[in-house]
């Protein structure tokens, strides 16, 4: 970045002070800042978050997989419940 730009990102640096903007709060939910991204970084937050996000993807595929697998085992009985009785008759 060129330096002449550098002067435009302070304001992005560190969080909006609340003193001087009481009403920040009500207009930005989840306020963020470059300081905050970079400890997220730093602290692995965004790696995590992902991760956790991948956890439950799989979870949510494995209860799929295991209810699929249940209708089918439950397919598979009703058709040997049928076989039979119209075996036996």
């Amino acid at each position: 970045m060129k330096r002449n730009n550098r002067q435009f990102l302070k304001p992005f640096l560190t969080a909006v002070s609340v003193t001087e903007f009481p009403h920040y709060l009500e207009v930005v939910r989840h306020p963020i800042d470059l300081g905050i991204i970079q400890d997220k970084i730093t602290g692995d937050a965004y790696f995590n978050s992902v991760f956790k996000d991948f956890q439950r993807e799989k979870r949510r595929e494995r209860e799929k997989i295991a209810k699929e697998k249940g209708k089918d085992r439950d397919t598979e009985l009703e058709k040997y419940v049928i076989d039979s009785k119209g075996h036996s008759s």
